[in-house]
């Protein structure tokens, strides 16, 4: 695993800066330290194999607390990453043109073969199955990231029931709402939702699905945009037109202050956003002195 996609997974993994995990670690070891020594010492009464046996303690420890870290973050990976293929195979199924979803929807029921032609509509068609019931079948390709709702599924209940089908089958690139789950439960016409999951495997079985390297050139793709973001907001973070803001933040904050009566609490965080101005107003100046240094040269 490169550098830039481990930074990415331990960002996700534990929702913290590199700073911040060596700050923790390094609290809680000698935290661990302090209260090892104390219980020693009150044991043996003698100061310097306290410490010995403390800083064993507090060093087992820490590295039984870190190889369950790597386990934990071993396997988080490995679920990220199929979560994150998973959704490049949704994103592709998402655009498929109409001919490839006429053959997902054809596929679905072997029942589906026996049909001699079928009334093509929005989303998918409708089939006279060999049984003489009337089915709609339909694909709603939407973003992994949404959900259908149920209006949508309601719209579809009342296309089919229009039509005069007795059942109506969905597909859907995304997850459905309960309240949509519960709209096909109680419609008049015989509804099933597939989920995505069932779309995945009825699009690999046609040989639909991209590639292991396209899907693994779009999990970089993601990986490589979600870290440019992250890289743009620090970057943001303190330029010189920031400091205005961090001005008025942190005389709000103080105003805030002698209202709520939170004084020391409200303080502190004015403090922080003053010195947030303090840094966006040195990175302004520091930038007309590289230019200058530049022209000079």
């Amino acid at each position: 695993m490169d550098r830039m996609k481990k930074a990415y997974f331990r960002r996700e993994f534990t929702r913290r800066t590199a700073a911040a995990r060596w700050i923790d670690r390094i609290f809680f070891t000698a935290l661990a330290w302090v209260v090892c020594y104390g219980w020693f010492l009150t044991q043996l009464s003698n100061t310097l194999a306290a410490a010995i046996l403390a800083s064993v303690t507090a060093l087992t420890g820490a590295t039984a607390a870190a190889l369950l870290r790597s386990i934990r973050f071993d396997r988080f990976v490995r679920q990220h990453t199929e979560a994150l293929k998973r959704q490049a195979m949704l994103e592709h199924l998402m655009v498929l043109p109409p001919n490839g979803v006429m053959d997902i929807l054809l596929s679905s029921d072997p029942a589906l073969s026996r049909v001699h032609g079928v009334a093509v509509c929005e989303n998918g068609f409708i089939a006279r199955l060999p049984s003489g019931k009337r089915r709609m079948c339909a694909l709603l390709q939407k973003h992994p990231s949404e959900k259908v709702t149920a209006s949508e599924i309601l719209d579809l209940h009342r296309r089919a029931n229009a039509e005069c089908c007795l059942e109506l089958w969905v597909y859907s690139t995304a997850e459905y709402t309960a309240e949509a789950k519960a709209v096909a439960n109680h419609s008049e016409v015989s509804a099933k939702l597939s989920n995505p999951d069932e779309l995945i495997a009825l699009a690999e079985r046609l040989d639909l699905l991209p590639d292991e390297k396209a899907v693994q050139v779009a999990v970089d793709a993601h990986i490589l945009e979600r870290q440019r973001a992250r890289e743009s907001l620090k970057k943001n973070a303190f330029l010189p037109a920031a400091a205005q803001r961090y001005l008025l933040c942190a005389a709000g904050i103080m105003a805030a202050s002698l209202i709520t009566g939170y004084r020391i609490y409200y303080t502190l965080m004015a403090g922080l956003c003053l010195a947030f101005a303090a840094v966006s107003w040195q990175k302004g100046r520091e930038k007309p002195r590289q230019k200058s240094s530049a022209d000079m040269r």
